[in-house]
């Protein structure tokens, strides 16, 4: 007796409207893909969250990578590094300049604690800037 091959009655899903046999659509509804369809703002979450972690995991890889290659580079020189491994800015490798002495500061240590500030914005930004750095202190000539 032949057997005719019909194909399964199709179905719309009824949560997010996409045409299914109608035997797909228990295991079909509910599931992460139907939902996302409905609630597209699921699918954009959970790619974030993904991107994210995929980030977080490659900066930690790339971190750990070049402490690995620094380790393997001592041991083949056989000495300590001269700059530290987590060197930020120039500020943290060369060591601070010594500061003149000034009259002003002897005077400040002896004369009573004002309360208002005599010194000017551009003053007080020089101060906090402290001394530039010539190209010849940087190692550059």
């Amino acid at each position: 007796m032949p057997t005719s091959k019909t194909p399964a009655p199709r179905v719309p899903c009824p949560l997010c409207g996409v045409i299914l046999a109608a035997t797909s659509i228990k295991a079909h509804a509910g599931r992460r893909t139907c939902l996302e369809r409905r609630f597209p703002e699921l699918r954009r979450q959970r790619v974030l969250v993904a991107q994210q972690a995929t980030k977080e995991y490659d900066r930690m890889y790339a971190q750990k990578k070049w402490e690995a290659i620094t380790i393997l580079a001592l041991r083949v020189i056989g000495t300590s590094p001269a700059i530290p491994l987590r060197v930020r800015s120039l500020a943290d490798v060369l060591p601070a300049p010594p500061s003149p002495p000034s009259s002003t500061s002897q005077a400040m240590t002896t004369s009573p604690i004002s309360t208002t500030s005599t010194s000017t914005s551009t003053e007080s930004a020089s101060i906090r800037q402290g001394p530039l750095l010539s190209p010849m202190c940087m190692g550059v000539a």
